[in-house]
């Protein structure tokens, strides 16, 4: 039987140690490569691309927000599954975004990984059931409220002009006091309550809402 050839991205060793046991223990599944961030990453799959990547979001020199639709360009056929401690939609929204295949959390078990790992390699989509549970909730609450005027919180109308007038998320940090991973959070948050697809969906559905003149 062939394996599933896997890499590893996060920069906790704790976390690798954990899965390279966990994996060692999964027929059919093979970890080629672990590294500590994006940029290493990226230098590893220019000699050897796995079939499936297991990728956290926020690692030190460039994350998996970063990186991800890099390697969706250069190497589509890699799979990539998020695993991560973030239980937001709004992370699971903005990494679906960018070409994820599966969103999992740390906290899954051996079978649970195992079975997402076989589903995005087939070319499914993986959802962790938690999250799954979380963005049916979010969509119920989205569609009971459809039509009524979408509600900003102060932050978000002060944040809102900087975006549409084109400020990278470290210009608006600089601007409003605030840390990049900070403004990161709200973009997709607001991503998320306008149910935009990307920046420039936010900002022409700000225009119709009336939420900016």
């Amino acid at each position: 039987m062939m394996n599933i050839k896997i890499a590893v991205a996060d920069d906790h060793p704790m976390i690798i140690d954990g899965l390279k046991n966990m994996l060692l223990g999964i027929e059919g599944m093979e970890l080629i490569y672990c590294c500590k961030n994006g940029q290493e990453l990226l230098q590893l799959m220019e000699q050897q691309q796995p079939d499936v990547l297991l990728l956290d979001i926020q690692m030190p020199v460039q994350g998996g927000e970063e990186v991800a639709p890099v390697i969706r360009k250069k190497y589509p056929g890699v799979k990539i599954l998020v695993l991560t401690n973030y239980e937001s939609p709004a992370y699971l929204s903005a990494m679906l975004r960018h070409g994820v295949s599966g969103y999992i959390l740390k906290t899954t078990e051996k079978e649970l990984l195992a079975e997402a790992i076989a589903a995005v390699y087939k070319g499914e989509e993986f959802i962790e059931p938690l999250m799954k549970e979380k963005m049916d909730m979010l969509s119920h609450r989205k569609n009971k409220l459809t039509g009524a005027k979408i509600q900003l919180t102060d932050r978000e109308k002060e944040m809102l002009p900087l975006i549409i007038d084109g400020l990278t998320d470290k210009e608006i940090a600089t601007a409003l006091f605030l840390s990049a991973n900070t403004v990161k959070n709200y973009r997709n948050n607001l991503l998320l309550k306008m149910d935009a697809r990307n920046t420039a969906d936010l900002i022409a559905k700000a225009f119709r809402l009336g939420l900016v003149t």
